[in-house]
This record gives structure tokens, C-alpha cells and sequence, in this order.
């Protein structure tokens, strides 16, 4: 019994002692000054985001990297049937190259390329065609603008926030954008006038190119020029990763275009303002 009294008294004094307490609590606590040091950090970085940091308003649509200018018909001066293929939807070409194998009563002949630009539809093997018909329908485009010039379409709602010179980032349909960034662009030209997806087709030349607009909806043409860099895509991306990305003729593309910038305090101090507006107005 004597010896359990001791150990009982022994462990008593142990909690008593206010000096072991309070060297538990400095061994434990964090210090005030490292809190207090990470409050001012942090307060620093959202004074200075606040002050210097910007917030982009973006309109969204889609496009299609096509040339801008407008389908050309190749013709022939005779009558004659078309014997061999030699080219596909939406290649690009340079001047005099083949485009096709035809025949006429008196011998064959081959079809080329007038200038340089990008195939839209030609005529089948074995199809007949008279003198003056298009044989094939192409694009003509400027050398140092191949792989460069996009064709956007956006609502009548959208249209009136864009303007020449907008910054584009686009990024092809099939690519993730936070994984691989963007591709730059400027807008060089805004359509007027609306325009339909049946329109859009007939003057291209190809249905499939139309097939991602509105079927009822009147929509506005966006023309946009790709930045050019000396990364093997020939085009200036965000992240480093996607330079070596070619975006090919023809591909589908979702497009962000951003229309304004503010600073962060402007756009804080515009919200409290129609904050006080609002219950004032109540």
C-alpha cells in the first residue's frame, strides 16, 4: 500500500507542474510569428493580383481552318468524261499540279491547278461533263497564308462584342485545352450580313464543313489569321508542348475570342457598386 501512495503522489506532482505544461504548449504550438508571417504573404499576393492581375470576358464559337477567299471552278472547253482522280477533298495544291485525268473524243489530258490553294469537290471517275461545266471547285490561297486562315461563325449576340484585331485562341475539336493551350489569332475581318448554314455550304462547296452550324439559326462569318512562329507547326501556341501540333486544313476547331479585359479591383468595385444599387433599389 505504502508503495502505491508513492507512485499515486509521484503522478499527482507530475500534472501540477505548471513548468512542464508550459514547455509542452512551446514544444507544440506553432509559432505567432510564422502565422502571422504567412497572413501577410498571402495578404500581399491578393493585394497585388487585386491591383495588377486582369480578368478576360471571352465570347466562344467554333470555326474550321479554311481559306478565306472564294471557290473557284475549273472548266474545260470540250465535252468529256473524267478517267482518273488524282487529288482528295480539302488538300492543298501548288500551281500546275494534277488534279485529275480526263478524256475527250480526240485524246486525254490531265487538269492542274491553276494557282496555289486548297481542293473543295471535284467530279468522280467516270462521271461525263459537258463544255464549261466545273470539273473540280478549289480555294485559292496565298502561299504564306496556307494552314493560317479561319473561317468562325457566331451568333448576332456575340458578333456585336467582336471587333478587328480581337485576340482568337483556338484549340482543334479533338484536343483538350487545359491539357495542350491554344493556337494565337487575330480577327482580320467581320461579315456584315448574316449568313446560313445552306449558304455557308453552297459556297464552300462542302456539306461536311457546315454540318457543326445552327440548321435554322441566321449566324455572322468571323475571318481570323492564325500568329505565325518558326516551331515546326508554323503557328504560335500557348505551351510548349503543342508547337510541334500542325493543324491541318479542313479541322474543326472550338475558338475563344476575348473581347475585353479588366483589372481585378475594377471588377470588384463595379460588383459592390451594383450590390449598394441593388439594395438601394429595394
Amino acid at each position: 500500500m505504502a508503495e502505491n501512495s508513492i507512485f499515486n503522489k509521484q503522478s499527482l506532482e507530475a500534472l501540477d507542474s505548471k513548468d512542464d505544461i508550459m514547455e509542452s504548449a512551446r514544444v507544440t504550438r506553432p509559432s505567432l510569428n510564422v502565422v502571422l508571417g504567412a497572413m501577410l504573404v498571402m495578404c500581399a499576393v491578393t493585394a497585388y493580383w487585386c491591383i495588377f492581375g486582369t480578368i478576360n470576358y471571352k465570347v466562344t464559337a467554333q470555326g474550321v481552318l479554311f481559306p478565306h477567299g472564294e471557290a473557284t471552278p475549273l472548266t474545260l472547253p470540250y465535252d468529256g468524261t473524267v478517267q482518273r482522280v488524282l487529288t482528295a477533298h480539302g488538300r492543298e495544291v501548288k500551281v500546275g499540279e494534277p488534279l485529275m485525268e480526263v478524256r475527250t473524243e480526240m485524246a486525254a489530258t490531265d487538269v492542274k491547278a491553276p494557282e496555289d490553294g486548297v481542293v473543295l469537290t471535284y467530279r468522280q471517275e467516270g462521271d461525263a461533263f459537258k463544255a464549261q461545266e466545273a470539273v473540280v471547285w478549289m480555294m485559292p490561297q496565298e502561299n504564306d497564308r496556307k494552314g493560317h486562315e479561319m473561317l468562325v461563325y457566331t451568333s448576332f449576340n456575340d458578333v456585336r462584342k467582336l471587333k478587328i484585331g480581337q485576340q482568337v485562341q483556338v484549340t482543334p475539336a479533338n484536343m483538350e485545352r487545359e491539357k495542350w493551350g491554344y493556337a494565337y489569332g487575330k480577327i482580320t475581318g467581320i461579315e456584315r450580313y448574316p449568313t446560313t448554314r445552306e449558304e455557308v455550304a453552297r459556297r464552300l462547296k462542302m456539306d461536311a464543313l457546315a454540318a457543326f452550324l445552327p440548321e435554322k439559326d441566321a449566324i455572322y462569318e468571323v475571318k481570323v489569321l492564325m500568329d505565325s512562329s518558326s516551331q515546326p507547326s508554323g503557328l504560335r501556341w500557348s505551351r510548349e508542348k503543342a508547337e510541334k501540333v500542325v493543324i491541318p486544313t479542313g479541322t474543326f476547331c472550338n475558338v475563344q475570342i476575348v473581347t475585353s479585359k479588366k483589372r481585378v479591383y475594377e471588377v470588384l468595385i463595379g460588383n459592390v457598386e451594383d450590390c449598394i444599387n441593388d439594395f438601394m433599389g429595394d
